[in-house]
């Protein structure tokens, strides 16, 4: 049996409770508070973790910026000649022992193939010490006469020795024999 309310019935009173939204009180207030503080809290603890890792890669790339100056710095300044030939033995890049040795400017030299400064007698045995390196992964060397800016040809001892990099390459290091042959 329902009861009735003071007002009516008690089928209009339940009515009027359905399409009624419940009352919040100060409780679910209080509830929203806690919950937006936490939420606050999290992110701001999130904020000071994401700038420690910006701060650590900051210092990180600072430390490989040094080093790529240092290496490119023994690269570029080595008594021995350096050339990095990519799978198609075109010339990547070059130092400026090298560039001196071979009497032509770093800029010439890249993209020209090695082989063109390889006396040509001896290109065959350019060919087997690129093969035996790139075969091996490892590091093999062999005699070779190079070719200067016009024609003059010198003994080079060359070692070619393959990079680990996406794309196929070598690094070939040579130094003017025909000095230490003459002593």
């Amino acid at each position: 049996m329902m009861r009735k309310s003071k007002n009516g019935s008690g089928a209009e009173s339940h009515k009027a409770s359905a399409s009624t939204p419940p009352r919040r009180g100060r409780g679910a207030l209080q509830v929203r508070e806690v919950d937006a503080r936490a939420l606050l809290h999290e992110l701001r603890v999130h904020e000071l973790e994401l700038e420690m890792q910006n701060e650590e890669l900051r210092r990180a790339r600072g430390e490989m910026e040094l080093a790529l100056q240092r290496y490119t710095e023994i690269f570029d300044f080595s008594p021995i000649g350096y050339a990095t030939l990519q799978g198609d033995r075109l010339i990547a890049d070059v130092n400026f022992a090298a560039s001196e040795m071979l009497g032509r400017s770093r800029a010439l030299l890249s993209g020209m193939s090695f082989e063109r400064l390889v006396a040509f007698p001896d290109r065959p045995a350019f060919e087997a010490l690129i093969r035996a390196a790139q075969s091996s992964g490892e590091k093999k060397t062999c005699d070779l006469h190079l070719l200067r800016d016009g024609g003059e040809v010198f003994a080079a001892r060359s070692s070619a020795i393959p990079l680990l990099r996406s794309e196929p390459t070598l690094l070939l290091a040579f130094e003017d024999s025909s000095q230490q042959r003459a002593r």
